[in-house]
């Protein structure tokens, strides 16, 4: 009878103690989610105060799909429905050129570290500008609209394409050097992934990580509608989903944060802290 008693004793004691363990976990992990939602609050204030207009650009007779500025941040592009593209002076919003000759809306626009200007439309081509504005040459290839472009370090550019592509160009001869296949539907955005390579994001709902060779990383998968745009910065990757949610990726496909809105999301920006 005594052992009995000091067994129920033991288990008695041991259940205690985890309980107690227990409810000292849920209590650090509630102080935790305390913390962070203090400091996201922190941080949206700062954000709310730090944004506001710096200058207006206005000229384009139609929406305006992309814009991309230079290294330097002092000059911008912008991509219109209404065909053209339009460089401007970023400080004070000045005009500085026009570029005309897609049929179709400009959807996609880039600066390539040669000082020239790459753009993409609806109408299948990209063309390549030089500094002084001129055309220097159409590219044709793809078998469906151009959606967006990405120019790459190394001085070569990315499209991705209504066919369900993307598509690599050669920096020097403008050539296509490489076709990369694999989404479902149309290539929607592009991003460089530092160090690794380049994302991309497609109608078919998902993103696809890729090497700087075209070798495919990784599938993003957790949308349930169309993918819009895709960023990266640092160790992550971020999409923007007609599903209403933006979600933030590790490169390998692993989802670490799913951001719902109340609304179809176009476009997403990832930043680092020292950015």
């Amino acid at each position: 009878m005594a052992w009995a008693t000091s067994q129920a004793g033991e288990r008695s004691v041991r259940a205690a103690v985890q309980a107690r363990q227990e409810l000292e976990d849920e209590e650090a992990e509630l102080a935790e989610m305390m913390r962070k939602e203090r400091a996201e609050r922190r941080q949206s204030k700062q954000l709310k105060l730090d944004l506001h207009e710096i200058e207006k650009h206005e000229g384009h007779t139609h929406a305006v799909f992309c814009v991309s500025f230079d290294q330097s941040g002092r000059l911008l592009l912008t991509a219109s429905a209404d065909k053209t593209v339009k460089l401007w002076a970023a400080a004070d919003g000045r005009l500085l050129g026009t570029l005309r000759g897609h049929e179709e809306a400009v959807s996609g626009v880039a600066f390539l570290p040669s000082g020239a200007l790459v753009s993409g439309a609806l109408d299948s081509t990209l063309r390549v500008w030089l500094s002084d504005l001129r055309c220097e040459k159409v590219l044709r290839g793809h078998a469906g609209p151009v959606q967006c472009v990405l120019a790459l370090p190394d001085g070569d550019f990315l499209s991705g394409s209504g066919d369900r592509t993307v598509k690599r160009w050669g920096a020097n001869d403008l050539a296509c050097r490489a076709t990369y296949a694999g989404h479902t539907d149309t290539v929607r955005g592009l991003a460089a992934v530092p160090g690794l390579g380049f994302a991309s994001g497609s109608h078919d709902g998902t993103a696809r990580v890729w090497t700087a060779a075209g070798e495919p990383v990784a599938e993003l998968v957790g949308h349930t509608a169309l993918v819009y745009r895709v960023a990266a910065a640092g160790d992550f990757l971020a999409t923007a989903s007609e599903d209403n949610s933006c979600r933030v990726w590790r490169p390998d496909g692993t989802c670490v944060q799913a951001v719902p809105h109340p609304g179809c999301v176009w476009d997403c920006l990832l930043y680092t802290s020292d950015a």
